[in-house]
């Protein structure tokens, strides 16, 4: 339940509003140390590991290679927003190409590609790369090109606020906007009959490489100061 995000923190300072997905290893309630089930405190998507190695400080490492998380089979009914936050806290290895945080895309990799995709990248530096997707004509809207500061661990959040004719895509690091689109030609965003996905997407070359502690979803685009807020309730935590 609910509940057990509020527990889980004690003071109850993350923000439950909009909450969907509510996955964290460091806490026994969300996982106990065995089995492959990593489990939602919010009581919605129970988590199924793909070779992550459990780490008793409270993570999970991804090899880079074949490891990945599936949260649902099939997300159409249940993450198709047109507004939302996922919110990661990690430490990306970069992984000479693509480190796949969240997917939630197309059923293959063709056009139309991506839904919702939130990726790093080290291609010609260390980048931030996010796709949102719609089918109209193959192509797909994308927001990327954003700088931030890998190897350590760190907040990263990305949010959709939905603005009808217009949507703003954000990122933050550690409670900081990192750099904001706003995109007045984007068209809702398609939804397919495809996986939820945390540390892959749909091509062999996207899995992503490093540790993850939390994962969040919001069915709403957070704001600066409820961003903030979440930081300042794990920071400790994670010696940031």
């Amino acid at each position: 339940s609910t509940n057990k995000v509020w527990d889980m923190i004690g003071s109850g300072q993350i923000v439950t509003k909009g909450l969907k997905l509510s996955l964290d290893a460091g806490d026994k309630n969300s996982y106990d140390g065995s089995g492959n089930t990593w489990y939602d405190l919010c009581g919605n998507y129970n988590t199924t590991n793909y070779g992550a190695t459990f780490n008793s400080d409270g993570y999970f490492v991804l090899d880079g290679t074949n490891d990945y998380f599936q949260v649902i089979a099939d997300g159409s009914s249940d993450f198709n927003k047109q507004a939302f936050t996922v919110e990661f806290w990690c430490n990306v290895d970069p992984n000479n190409g693509y480190d796949v945080l969240w997917s939630y895309d197309y059923t293959s990799h063709s056009a139309p590609y991506y839904a919702q995709h939130f990726r790093a990248t080290d291609t010609d530096g260390i980048l931030f790369k996010l796709y949102g997707g719609t089918n109209k004509d193959g192509t797909f809207q994308s927001h990327e090109d954003v700088q931030y500061t890998p190897s350590k661990w760190t907040q990263l959040i990305w949010t959709i606020s939905d603005g009808g004719s217009s949507k703003t895509s954000t990122f933050y690091q550690d409670g900081v906007s990192i750099g904001a689109q706003t995109t007045t030609s984007w068209n809702n965003i398609t939804y397919y009959s495809q996986e939820v996905w945390i540390g892959k997407a749909n091509f062999s070359t996207s899995f992503y490489k490093g540790s993850i502690a939390i994962v969040k979803f919001y069915d709403r685009a957070l704001s600066v100061k409820e961003i903030d807020q979440n930081f300042n309730a794990q920071r400790t935590r994670f010696g940031v």
